[in-house]
């Protein structure tokens, strides 16, 4: 194996030196590493639109105006508290699949 050696280490440099040296190795060839990229992709979006959502309904929360749907209540009002509680699923369901132990 020694003997080899040289040989071997100067067909290596030799291909690296007429740029012929390459490996052939695939990213995502393991299904594992393609759900765990899914995944993580899936929980990110979850929480953009979440946050998205929440600052929304912040927005419309703090507003002043817009039609009324009762005397106490404006629709903006109405659409806010309706989007705060849409941002605070999106958001607890990232939560539970963080904190949930793996199977």
């Amino acid at each position: 194996m020694l003997r080899r050696l040289p040989r071997r280490a100067d067909r290596i440099t030799s291909a690296l030196e007429h740029g012929r040296l390459g490996l052939a190795m695939r990213l995502f060839a393991d299904p594992r590493d393609r759900r765990f990229l899914t995944t993580l992709v899936h929980q990110i979006l979850l929480a953009f639109l979440g946050a998205a959502t929440g600052i929304m309904a912040v927005v419309l929360l703090s507003s002043t105006g817009g039609p009324s749907v009762n005397p106490a209540v404006s629709l903006f009002q109405l659409l806010g508290y309706n989007l705060l509680v849409v941002s605070a699923i999106l958001i607890l369901r990232v939560l539970v699949t963080i904190f949930r132990p793996p199977r």
